[in-house]
């Protein structure tokens, strides 16, 4: 049986930095199970440094998002990226909509006005939050790796 909790929301994690980190700072998965400081407007946040760490070692990490274990759809996921619901309850790689702009269409010889936008079938703009987490392993096809949940 799989053990689908790994970490919960305030654990302490020791983790790897990918860059030197200071304490205090917002980090971001930057690769297979590690961290460095976060970008303007990162969406693959994950904690927060409880001490200065150096580029290549090991520190604690404040988790502000559960760390889960999840199986991927098929597709296969690389550290980093953000994920979307599957089929079977399985993860895959999440694809966010680009908008594109607006296009003029007639409906019923009336013209009218509709975005247009392209990305993963069915999906939506609903902001791009439609994403259900950032992938901590690189999972292989069909395999289980950690996912920070939300």
């Amino acid at each position: 049986m799989v053990q689908i909790i790994e970490a919960s929301i305030g654990e302490r994690l020791w983790l790897k930095a990918s860059a030197n980190i200071t304490a205090g700072q917002v980090v971001e998965v930057t690769g297979v199970r590690t961290v460095g400081p976060a970008g303007n407007d990162s969406k693959k946040a994950c904690g927060v440094a409880l001490m200065d760490i150096a580029n290549g070692d090991k520190g604690e990490i404040y988790l502000t998002k559960p760390l889960l274990r999840m199986q991927d759809s098929g597709s296969g996921i690389t550290a980093g990226d953000r994920v979307a619901c599957a089929a079977s309850g399985k993860i895959k790689t999440y694809v966010p909509l680009t908008w594109t702009g607006y296009v003029a269409a007639t409906s019923g010889g009336s013209p009218t006005v509709q975005e247009t936008a392209v990305g993963a079938a069915g999906a939506s703009f609903a902001g791009d939050k439609d994403y259900l987490g950032i992938a901590f392993d690189t999972l292989a096809t069909n395999g289980w790796g950690s996912i920070f949940w939300g």
